[in-house]
């Protein structure tokens, strides 16, 4: 979930501000409607015009005054609302890779795991390899745009249901919620094979990027720490099998597969 560009809040909050302004006229409308209503009934059996003439001008210069003290607080009400919206997730995303931040990530994945009615999907540990080796030769400036590409991949690539985090370093995590392990195993190649043909977008020549990815399957009543756990084993059996693969259940999926 990237966070929402300085134009885009700024177009928003000019939308947001027309609706007030259409609101406020229409309330205003209403309430000079009303005070004519309210003054006549009240006023009418008495059968002094200029008493109800007197009463009606004081509820029109009523209403005129504080007119633009309600539009001006609730022009800053809604600016407000949409400040709070941005921080908010601004709180919630990595800043880096634009997904969930770890905390948040883990929080919303442990909510998943209490509800025992939604007991399918498949946690994805992905890794991106020789991170270390890239950050040293090529800098750091290109190690953080390799993170800023693998999110955007990893964004491509998943379903709108799906949590999405960056959970520290090169490593990210994807839970899929819904997903039985074929499933998964195509969304997690999918995901290594676009990861391996992006590299040329970094235009660094001699960097080849990859990642390698852990599947496990959730069952009812297991804990995030055995899940992660799973799934890290199976990363580790991808890492030292090659790198540059997908696996679950001890099993090796990927165009590198060798038996």
């Amino acid at each position: 979930m990237p966070v929402p560009s300085s134009w885009n809040m700024r177009m928003n909050t000019k939308l947001r501000t027309g609706e007030i302004a259409k609101n406020v006229v229409i309330w205003f409308a209403c309430v000079l409607a009303g005070v004519e209503l309210i003054v006549y009934l009240y006023y009418a059996p008495m059968g002094t015009a200029r008493l109800r003439f007197e009463f009606l001008i004081s509820g029109l210069i009523t209403a005129v005054v504080s007119l633009p003290a309600l539009a001006y607080g609730m022009i800053l009400r809604e600016r407000l609302t949409v400040a709070n919206a941005a921080l908010l997730e601004l709180l919630q995303s990595d800043r880096m890779s634009g997904l969930l931040n770890r905390k948040v990530f883990m929080e919303r994945l442990a909510v998943f795991m209490r509800d025992a009615e939604r007991s399918v999907g498949v946690f994805a540990y992905v890794d991106a390899d020789h991170f270390k080796l890239i950050n040293d030769r090529f800098g750091h400036a290109v190690g953080d745009a390799a993170i800023s590409l693998i999110a955007e991949c990893i964004r491509q690539n998943s379903r709108s249901s799906d949590l999405m985090g960056r959970l520290g370093g090169q490593e990210f995590g994807i839970f899929l919620e819904g997903a039985n392990l074929k499933q998964a195993v195509i969304i997690a190649e999918r995901l290594r094979a676009q990861v391996s043909q992006a590299s040329p977008e970094l235009g660094i020549k001699g960097l080849e990027l990859s990642v390698s990815i852990g599947l496990a399957v959730h069952k009812p009543g297991q804990s995030i720490e055995v899940l992660i756990s799973q799934a890290d084993r199976n990363l580790g059996i991808a890492k030292e099998g090659g790198r540059n693969a997908v696996v679950a259940d001890l099993q090796r999926y990927s165009a590198r597969t060798s038996g």
